[in-house]
C-alpha cells in the first residue's frame, strides 16, 4: 500500500514551563528511545539513521532454559520535587513541572509506563534497576541482577497485569510484579538483537523490536517466544512499538526512515516513508484520532500516519541555540500528544491539528527520554542524565 503525501508546518508555541513544588508522581508508557552509549548510559543521538549501537561495556549474553526469580526487596526513599512539596499535582495551572530526584546517582531512567497499581514504573539503564514512584513521591528501585550489564530500556504493563521490560544489552525480556518479584527469561535465539522497546499487543501478548538483528518478536505472558519476524529491508534499525487502533502492530525504522504495519493474523510488514528522507523515527504510539504519531529524532519533527499508511510531518519550532531532536511521544489524558526533546531539554505538545508548544525543563542538561500518560491526569517523563523523574500538567 502505497502511502499519501501531505506536509504540516503546525503552529506553535514556546513557554519556559512552570517548576512548582511537590513530591508525588505518577506515570504512564514509554520507551526511551535512544540506545544505550558507551559504559551503558542512555544516550539518543540522531546519527544519521544508523542502527542503534551498544553500549562499549559489552556485558556477556546468558543463556540457561528457566527464569531468574530476584527477590521483591527494594531501596525506598521519598521522593522531592522541585520547588518544595505538595501533592499529586490537582489543580496545577497547565505546563506546570515538577521534578523527583532518584535516590541512587547516575542510574539514567530511560522507559517509563503507568503500573496496574497506580503507581508509575520506570527503567534505570545504567543501574540495571526497575523504578517504581507513588503518587505521593516515594521511591523504591529493585536490582534486577542476572546478567550485568543488562540495560532494561523499555517497559510497559502486560495483559496479566505484571509489568514487562526489555533488557538491551542482556538481549532478552523481564517482568516484575506490582511486589517487586522479578523474573528474566531466557535470552533470545539471537545474540545481541538489542530489544529496544516493548508494547501489549492486541492478541494479549508482548511485542518488541530487536534493533541489531532487523526482527519484530513476541512472547506470551508465561515468557514463551512465539514467533520473531524479520523484516523486509535488510539491517533495518526498529525503534519503536505499539499497539495500532486497527488491531495491527505498528513500529518505527530508524535506518531506512519508515513507519512498519505487521498484521498480527499473517505476520505480513508494510512500510511507509517518512517524507521527510533521512528522518529517523524513534518513538511511536496510538493517537487519539485513529491514526499513529511519531517523532523523527534527525528531521526535528511530529510525524502522523493513518492506517491508511497517509503520512502527515509538523515542523518543531525551535531557536538557533538548540536542536530538538524529538524521543519518545505519548497519548496525553487531555486529547494531545506529548514528546520529549533529547538535545532541546523540553517537553513538547502537538494537538491533533498540529498546534507545537514547547516546554523547558529547570534540569540542564536532562536528556529526556521516555514520557507518558498518568492515571492522575498529569503526563510523567524521565531524564535521562538529570537521573530524575518528571511530571508535567497537562
Amino acid at each position: 500500500m502505497g502511502s499519501g503525501a501531505t506536509s504540516g508546518g503546525g503552529r506553535s508555541v514556546e513557554t519556559g514551563g512552570t517548576s512548582a513544588g511537590g513530591a508525588g508522581a505518577v506515570g504512564g508508557r514509554g520507551a526511551g528511545t535512544g540506545g544505550p552509549g558507551s559504559g551503558g548510559s542512555a544516550s539518543g543521538g540522531a546519527g544519521g539513521g544508523g542502527t542503534a549501537g551498544r553500549g562499549v561495556a559489552a556485558g556477556g549474553r546468558m543463556g540457561g532454559a528457566g527464569g531468574s526469580v530476584g527477590g521483591a526487596g527494594g531501596r525506598a526513599t521519598g521522593g522531592t520535587g522541585t520547588g518544595g512539596s505538595g501533592g499529586a499535582g490537582g489543580g496545577s495551572p497547565p505546563g506546570t513541572l515538577v521534578e523527583f530526584p532518584l535516590p541512587t546517582p547516575a542510574n539514567g531512567p530511560s522507559g517509563i509506563t503507568a503500573g496496574p497499581d497506580g503507581n508509575i514504573w520506570f527503567t534505570e539503564i545504567t543501574t540495571g534497576k526497575i523504578g517504581r514512584i507513588t503518587p505521593t513521591g516515594t521511591i523504591t528501585e529493585f536490582p534486577i541482577g542476572r546478567v550485568t550489564p543488562n540495560s532494561p530500556i523499555a517497559i510497559v504493563t502486560g495483559a496479566d497485569g505484571n509489568l514487562w521490560f526489555a533488557e538491551y544489552e542482556g538481549s532478552r525480556l523481564g517482568r516484575i510484579t506490582p511486589t517487586g518479584t522479578i523474573t528474566e527469561f531466557p535470552a533470545l535465539p539471537m545474540t545481541y538483537s538489542g530489544p529496544f522497546d516493548i508494547a501489549k499487543g492486541p492478541d494479549g501478548n508482548i511485542w518488541f523490536v530487536e534493533s541489531q538483528v532487523n526482527q519484530i518478536g513476541r512472547v506470551t505472558t508465561a515468557g514463551a517466544l512465539v514467533a520473531e519476524t524479520t523484516l523486509p529491508a535488510a539491517a533495518s534499525a526498529p525503534r519503536g512499538i505499539t499497539a495500532g487502533p486497527d488491531g495491527n502492530i505498528w513500529f518505527t525504522d530508524g535506518s531506512y526512515s519508515k513507519i512498519g504495519r505487521l498484521v498480527i493474523a499473517t505476520g505480513v510488514v508494510t512500510e511507509f516513508p517518512t517524507l521527510t528522507a533521512a528522518s529517523v523515527p524513534a518513538g511511536i504510539t496510538a493517537g487519539p484520532d485513529g491514526a499513529l504519531w511519531f517523532t523523527e529524532m534527525s528531521a526535528n519533527k511530529i510525524g502522523r500516519i493513518t492506517t491508511a499508511g497517509v503520512v502527515t510531518e509538523f515542523v518543531i519550532p525551535y531557536p538557533a541555540t538548540l536542536t530538538p531532536t524529538p524521543q519518545s511521544i505519548a497519548a496525553g489524558p487531555d486529547g494531545n500528544l506529548w514528546f520529549t526533546e533529547y538535545n532541546g531539554n523540553r517537553v513538547g505538545r502537538i494537538t491533533p491539528q498540529g498546534t507545537v508548544t514547547s516546554f523547558t525543563v529547570p534540569t540542564k542538561p536532562a536528556t529526556l527520554q521516555g514520557i507518558t500518560a498518568g492515571p492522575d491526569g498529569n503526563v510523567w517523563f524521565a531524564e535521562g542524565s538529570g537521573n530524575k523523574i518528571g511530571r508535567i500538567t497537562p
